[in-house]
């Protein structure tokens, strides 16, 4: 049951007992006093008090969860960086990548895209195939500290999306790396 629907099942009950509340409070001969009077007006009050804190209380659920899986998809999208010609992820991309795999248990219905880039240098077939196995690198290392592998998907793109245009070192080093892609449970 989500939250919105459960804040609506808490404004019904609360509205179900205003209105018996309302019914029984009427004196057998038709005829109501003063005192009883003010007693319903104050349950009456309370229950739409209560009403209103718990709807508010909802509110500030959902807002908390949206914000919550905004900053996990967020730290998901990072991408990791490979060296040249090399599937082999080192020290600082694994620490990432356990980053990554707290998030993915911390919102189990998060599904992730991983994706493989290269550097421009080498043929088409060679790029996305070294794109493939960084991408696959990647999974492994998320599927062995725990994420189901029904979760992760692959792709290659090879050298056709370059993070950054230039034939120097600083920018052929970020184009290899592997880019995440949140398809599913993040931040609505």
């Amino acid at each position: 049951m989500t939250l919105r629907q459960s804040a609506i099942l808490v404004l019904a009950v609360f509205a179900l007992g205003a209105c018996r509340k309302r019914q029984t409070a009427a004196a057998p001969t038709g005829q109501t006093t003063s005192a009883e009077e003010t007693a319903r007006r104050d349950r009456e009050a309370r229950a739409r008090a209560d009403s209103v804190a718990a709807a508010d209380a909802a509110r500030a659920r959902e807002r908390t969860l949206r914000e919550t899986e905004l900053r996990a998809a967020e730290s998901l999208q990072e991408p990791i960086y490979f060296e040249y010609d090399s599937d082999a992820l080192n020290a600082e991309a694994e620490d990432r990548l356990r980053g990554k795999a707290e998030v993915m248990r911390a919102n189990a219905r998060m599904q992730l895209r991983i994706e493989g880039h290269t550097d421009e240098r080498g043929s088409t077939e060679y790029n996305l195939a070294l794109g493939q196995r960084r991408a696959e690198a990647v999974r492994t290392f998320l599927v062995n500290y725990g994420i189901p592998a029904a979760r992760l998907a692959v792709i290659s793109f090879g050298e056709e999306r370059p993070a950054e245009e230039g034939g120097d070192e600083a920018s052929l080093a970020r184009n290899r790396r592997a880019e995440f892609v949140v398809t599913a449970g993040g931040a609505r």
